[in-house]
């Protein structure tokens, strides 16, 4: 990676062909880690084809696994043997029903998040708590 630029990093689905071979339209899909410039060219990816949610708390792992969910829905998956230094990803535009799952699945979780959050202000007022944090 070059030190002049700025760099940000999102997760990207990958696939990769099956061990079976026993179907040439057989592949794994997993997710890895991509790191990119100003331009959104790709600098540098993990170096394993899959990388696994963490988090040093539940709402971390939480959270990873939420931005994990969004850049699914967001980007094309690309053969991980195609990532390459310069490369750009295409971006998923709701054409194709696997796109509208992940973006319900998305909302549903948006959702639930917002109905938790609600939830837990009225515990709090019921508890004569400050639930303007």
């Amino acid at each position: 990676m070059t030190k002049d630029k700025n760099c940000f990093w999102r997760y990207q689905v990958v696939y990769d062909k099956t061990i079976d071979g026993l179907n040439e339209d057989n592949f794994a899909y997993t997710i890895c880690e991509v790191y990119l410039d100003d331009d959104g060219k790709l600098e540098c990816w993990t170096e394993g084809k899959s990388i696994a949610p963490y988090g040093e708390s539940i709402d971390e792992l939480n959270s990873d696994l939420q931005m994990m969910q969004r850049d699914l829905a967001t980007w094309k998956p690309v053969p991980f043997d195609s990532l390459s230094v310069g490369m750009t990803f295409e971006r998923n535009l709701g054409d194709n029903s696997y796109t509208e799952e992940r973006r319900e699945l998305l909302k549903d979780y948006a959702m639930e998040e917002v109905l938790d959050e609600l939830e837990e202000m009225k515990i709090r007022r019921k508890s004569g708590a400050d639930v303007t944090e």
